[in-house]
């Protein structure tokens, strides 16, 4: 169901699913990730909503559709990170 709501849904699609517990990082048979389809459908607001809630860059298969990770993704789990290492500090 999350690879569907990538492809076909919206960022709020996802998120319900999410918010009932879905696998952000669940991969199918042919081994893509609800993030590879985000990006390679150029679906920026999901794939953050993807990898704000964890889904891992290096899980995403590239191939002939997806050749490489765009590198806004790259930064954005750079911040992310970055964040999260200053408030566990401030904690």
């Amino acid at each position: 169901p999350l690879h569907t709501a990538v492809q076909v849904g919206t960022a709020d699609v996802c998120r319900l699913l999410l918010d009932t517990g879905r696998i952000v990082d669940v991969v199918t048979k042919d081994g893509f990730t609800p993030l590879y389809y985000a990006l390679r459908d150029r679906k920026r607001d999901v794939a953050e909503l993807l990898l704000d809630r964890s889904a891992r860059l290096e899980r995403v298969q590239l191939d002939g559709n997806l050749e490489e990770i765009p590198d806004w993704a790259v930064s954005f789990v750079a911040c992310r990170d970055a964040c999260r290492s200053s408030c566990r500090v401030m904690l």
